[in-house]
């Protein structure tokens, strides 16, 4: 009983017992050698006198499996075929689902403990583990394997580059240039592995693996083959579903475009024909006006005063058409923005504070000066409405220049030097069905006394000046609306050298950790850090951020994060990682700026902050000034 396990003992004592009672007695039993590996032996035997037995034993584990081999591979190419067909079709509301399903039919195809697939980032700087599937008592190592760095596997990671499968019925057998990946393994407690390199139209897009832990596995040539296949077909799909998702975000954003667009050809086209209504309305009543009969002259007064409001509002359905009649020139944004704020502070009211913040050296744009008290105007009367009993406004310029990696992903938007406006109050904020109807005309939260104009009119006028209105805003955290004009005079020419400098200097190799819970945006960062010859670890999160520090073998040198976050937000993730890095430095970026941050209490005043969208170059500026 030393040598055989306790799922054979059964058999074993079965067959004994036979022996006794008959004097003969065969069977096949499983046998654990020594190294835990799974044996069957068949033994014939007989008795021979008393007390005394012959038997002939007989490894047949080579039969068995062999067997075994070719049942279970039919039943792999079946499993295969028919996840490969549901993949094929599957959208991108499902595929998690039929994913999880797949790995759990091939996990018991295979007798595998543990499936999973890793995908690797565009520049193949890091891999992350995005599906995991594990058999009963196995725990997963999902959340232990997400933004690794691929240099910290150079064994591994040029065997997935050169499209080499890794299999092995015992990692004690990894060669010694594989010594980090065996400890890796060892710890997680796999006993056998094997890993196939997945790629896409040429391009290696990540791994998929099979982990043995209960026992030793042998995966042969036709596993691995068959293996391949399905790897290739589930990483077809996640990219292929990955695509839609993008060219779905991006086909809304500009359907969203093209409808303002034609809702204001539709606005304009009524606009001027009401206005020539009202013309001749507002006309004869002037002319009406004339008359001697006070009662007659009483509704004539009602009708212009209501003529003239018609009229005020044609002319906001024109600015959001882009039709009104402008004389653009070139000014000081910071002046007019100055007069018309002075003009409207006492329309709103006392338990609002308006803060003005505004560059000294900020470019001037090309613009009608009548057009900034109207941006003015709306905006504050938005923001106003917005807050309930005390609050604050804040209403900021500064220059910013819109780099072609920005475009890259924001396809709307045109490289170039902007001066920028920014309204932020400490307001209701908005939810996200909300914010996408807000530049609507005749959209409005306020249904009782709201038009429904004016944040179209500030839409139309932006664009109408070639310029981008963005909004950050969500319940209870207030709203911040960002309006870019375009630089007055021609661009500086020195500008694109200057940013090239700044990405192609050589610092001492420094350690960032960035927590972004935006993918596009953390990819971004990331990819700008790298170029200009930082280390970078990533996270989505508090939770992730705090796994990348306990992995990482070096110190960090600084921590760049978003501030507001699910879970933790960006102060919480600085103050315990401070007390990891005492000597860290910290900078905290967001769409919100940081006057309102820090009226909300979340950071203080006169931290190393980061406004977005920021540009590459003020990117790197800030870092490497940070970074001394």
């Amino acid at each position: 009983h030393e040598l055989i396990p306790e799922k054979s003992i059964i058999d074993s004592r079965k067959y004994f017992e036979r022996l006794l009672k008959y004097g003969r007695s065969s069977g096949v039993i499983i046998y654990d050698r020594p190294d835990s590996r799974e044996c069957y032996i068949e033994a014939d035997a007989v008795k021979i006198s008393d007390n005394r037995y012959f038997a002939f034993v007989r490894d047949v584990t080579k039969e068995r499996k062999t067997k075994a081999n070719l049942k279970n591979r039919l039943m792999l190419e079946k499993i295969i075929s028919s996840f490969s067909y549901s993949l094929t079709i599957v959208d991108s509301e499902n595929i998690d689902d039929e994913i999880y399903k797949s790995f759990a039919l091939l996990g018991a195809a295979t007798d595998a403990d543990r499936i999973y697939f890793f995908i690797y980032s565009d520049d193949l700087l890091f891999c992350s583990n995005i599906y995991e599937w594990c058999s009963e008592k196995i725990p997963p190592q999902i959340k232990n394997l997400q933004n690794i760095r691929t240099d910290s596997t150079p064994w591994w990671t040029e065997k997935m580059n050169s499209n080499k499968p890794i299999m092995f019925e015992d990692i004690e057998d990894f060669p010694p240039e594989a010594a980090i990946e065996k400890e890796i393994l060892s710890a997680q407690g796999i006993k056998s592995v094997a890993i196939i390199p997945s790629f896409y139209n040429g391009s290696l897009k990540g791994f998929f693996g099979f982990d043995s832990v209960k026992r030793y596995r042998r995966w042969t040539d036709d596993d691995i083959y068959l293996l391949r296949m399905a790897g290739n077909s589930m990483c077809n799909s996640i990219i292929r579903v990955q695509e839609q998702k993008e060219r779905y975000k991006l086909e809304e954003h500009m359907a969203s475009i093209e409808r303002l667009d034609s809702i204001g050809k539709l606005a304009g086209g009524v606009a001027h024909d009401f206005n020539n209504i009202m013309q001749i309305i507002s006309g004869f009543t002037e002319l009406a006006l004339n008359s001697d009969c006070e009662a007659v002259r009483k509704y004539l007064d009602e009708i212009q005063n209501a003529s003239a409001k018609a009229t005020a509002l044609t002319g906001q359905l024109l600015a959001f058409a882009r039709k009104q009649h402008v004389s653009p020139k070139p000014a000081d944004l910071n002046s007019a923005v100055k007069k018309s704020v002075s003009l409207l502070e006492r329309l709103i009211g006392p338990d609002i504070t308006v803060d003005l913040k505004t560059d000294q050296k900020l470019w001037p744009v090309v613009i009608d000066l009548s057009q900034v008290d109207q941006i003015i105007t709306n905006m504050l009367l938005n923001s106003r409405d917005s807050i309930s009993g005390r609050g604050k406004i804040i209403i900021e310029t500064y220059n910013d220049v819109i780099d072609e990696e920005y475009c890259k992903h924001h396809p709307y938007c045109s490289p170039g030097e902007y001066a920028v406006l920014t309204v932020s109050d400490t307001g209701c904020g908005m939810d996200e069905e909300t914010k996408t109807h807000i530049f609507e005309p005749f959209f409005s939260t306020k249904p009782m006394s709201g038009t429904g104009l004016g944040l179209s009119t500030v839409y139309g006028i932006v664009k109408q000046n070639n310029g981008y209105i963005l909004v950050y805003s969500e319940v209870g955290m207030g709203t911040t609306f960002k309006i870019y004009l375009k630089k007055g005079d021609l661009p500086v020419a020195g500008n694109t050298h200057e940013t090239e400098k700044l990405q192609s200097h050589s610092p001492e190799k420094k350690n960032i950790l960035v927590v972004e819970d935006e993918e596009p945006i953390m990819t971004l960062i990331s990819r700008i850090l790298k170029k200009s010859n930082y280390n970078v670890v990533t996270a989505e999160n508090g939770e992730q951020a705090f796994s990348a520090v306990s992995r990482f073998s070096e110190k960090f040198d600084l921590l760049l994060t978003d501030v507001v976050m699910p879970g933790m937000n960006g102060h919480e993730i600085n103050d315990k990682i401070q007390e990891i890095y005492p000597e860290i430095k910290t900078i905290f970026m967001s769409g919100y700026t940081a006057n309102i941050i820090a009226d909300r209490g979340i950071l203080e005043k006169g931290i190393n902050f980061l406004q977005k969208p920021f540009s590459v170059s003020q990117l790197l500026e800030k870092v490497n000034t940070v970074l001394g």
